[in-house]
């Protein structure tokens, strides 16, 4: 809400009330919008959390699949031109390479089918 102040004190009040009751309709509005969307104790919203952890696990899981079997097309090369090139700290640059191969593949297995996942 705009109000055009010309130095009185009378529309200063009044835009001040008006902005007050527009907030606090506002926020009652959005209170009841809350309370209506915060049902979290019923069995639509533990399946509902259910149903997104699974998406949420096997998209994660999909997307480090991909990035294992890059690794495993060609792991001399991923060992010469990324951990030799960007990790020059690290000796044996194909055993890590491997390394992250065995754990990509394998880590991304057990999160997709939720190992040492809570049990809800």
């Amino acid at each position: 809400l705009m109000v055009i102040h010309h130095g009185l004190g009378s529309s200063w009040s009044v835009g001040r009330v008006i902005r007050d009751r527009f907030s606090l309709q506002n926020s009652k509005m959005s209170a009841a919008r809350y309370e209506l969307l915060d049902d979290s104790s019923g069995p639509k919203a533990a399946f509902a959390t259910d149903v997104g952890m699974l998406v949420l696990r096997v998209t994660v899981s999909l997307m480090v699949i991909h990035h294992g079997v890059q690794k495993l097309q060609d792991p001399e090369a991923f060992a010469t031109n990324m951990v030799e090139k960007f990790f020059t700290f690290l000796p044996w640059p194909l055993v890590w390479t491997w390394l992250a191969i065995v754990v990509e593949l394998a880590g991304s297995l057990c999160l997709g089918l939720g190992v040492f996942s809570r049990v809800a």
